[in-house]
């Protein structure tokens, strides 16, 4: 009896859970979960970088401008700290993605030793498919794309 309630409360718990979610149709998305952590290419990292350090700037020039007419203005001198250390994080914040989309840019040489050993891996796992007469379209798919990876990296 006591098991059964349980359980009742539990189904009621779950259908209120799933009405303010949207239903089960979100709960059950692989597709959609899987676009959500993709991993992003080069190009998508570099233009969200990018674009992060364009809001960066902006929010930049807006806090010193807001200091300096808050020092022209002999404002409360709490608020203008407060300003100056938003100012100092977003200086961080924008130091951290430059060092970023420098990294990106660079070719980091141990993302290279990566790439060297996925290739290698690759490049057995065809000779075995190979050998035992099996298809191997997938896997020289995943070798031209690992060095088209590997070429940008480089140069």
């Amino acid at each position: 009896m006591l098991d059964q309630k349980f359980q009742d409360k539990l189904n009621q718990l779950k259908a209120r859970y799933l009405e303010n979610v949207g239903g089960e149709k979100n709960l059950t998305d692989k597709e959609a979960a899987a676009e959500y952590y993709a991993n992003l290419s080069a190009d998508e990292k570099e233009q969200k970088l990018i674009d992060f350090l364009d809001i960066y700037k902006q929010k930049e020039a807006i806090v010193k401008e807001n200091i300096t007419a808050l020092k022209a203005e002999d404002g409360d001198a709490k608020r203008i700290d407060q300003l100056e250390e938003f100012l100092d994080g977003i200086q961080t914040k924008m130091m951290h993605a430059e060092q970023k989309l420098e990294v990106l840019h660079s070719g980091d040489p141990a993302n290279k030793e990566k790439l060297k050993r996925q290739l290698a891996a690759l490049e057995l796992k065809r000779c075995k498919a190979l050998i035992a007469h099996k298809d191997c379209g997938k896997i020289d798919e995943k070798i031209s794309q690992t060095k088209a990876l590997f070429k940008k990296v480089s140069h």
